[in-house]
């Protein structure tokens, strides 16, 4: 009789597990809101009630004349006296959306 140890396979290894997909994350830093969007027609109110009800000031900002419609783009000032000046250039696609911020302190000169 032969003793010699059978020469077996190893057991299979399981089979792969189905992908299930994970629930999608943001990837943005701000929550989620149903505000609704301030368009290009809203901005003149809004920058009207602003002004009625803080001591900051939005205006919109042109070189010369102000044309009969919004410039496009759109600046907007924002004024904190003695603090700051802000000059935000909007873009209107569907909504208004911020493409530049900048910002000057009191002693600082705009060019």
């Amino acid at each position: 009789m032969d003793h010699r140890p059978l020469n077996r396979r190893p057991p299979s290894p399981e089979p792969p597990k189905p992908y299930l997909s994970s629930p999608r994350l943001t990837s943005s830093l701000f929550p989620e809101t149903t505000v609704d969007l301030l368009g290009l027609e809203g901005l003149p109110d809004f920058i009207r009630d602003y002004n009625g009800t803080h001591q900051s000031k939005l205006h919109i900002w042109t070189r010369a004349r102000p044309p009969p419609n919004l410039p496009h783009p759109i600046i907007v000032r924002f004024t904190v006296p003695d603090v700051l000046t802000i000059f935000i250039t909007l873009d209107h696609v569907p909504a208004l959306v911020i493409e530049t911020v900048t910002a000057f302190g009191p002693r600082e000169t705009v060019k």
